[in-house]
């Protein structure tokens, strides 16, 4: 695990975005590094300071993505 892997509280799908809270001051960096991976059913993301909302194509593709983050992050 990483600092950023250990900085995400919770990632949980709404309709076609998919939220990831972490702990205050990370979302941003956490953010670059979700971009990276450069997943083809995200369309965008924004990043606040503790939140990242990512825009999914659909609002079945963003619960396979919510499971899949889920699953490179740690989180349950």
């Amino acid at each position: 695990n990483s600092a950023l892997t250990d900085a995400v509280v919770k990632i949980e799908a709404a309709m076609n975005i998919v939220v990831i809270k972490t702990f205050p001051g990370m979302a941003n960096a956490l953010a670059v590094c979700v971009d990276t991976l450069e997943h083809p059913h995200i369309v965008g993301s924004v990043a606040g300071d503790d939140t990242i909302l990512l825009v999914i194509k659909d609002d079945e593709t963003a619960k396979m993505v919510e499971d899949k983050l889920k699953t490179v992050f740690g989180v349950k």
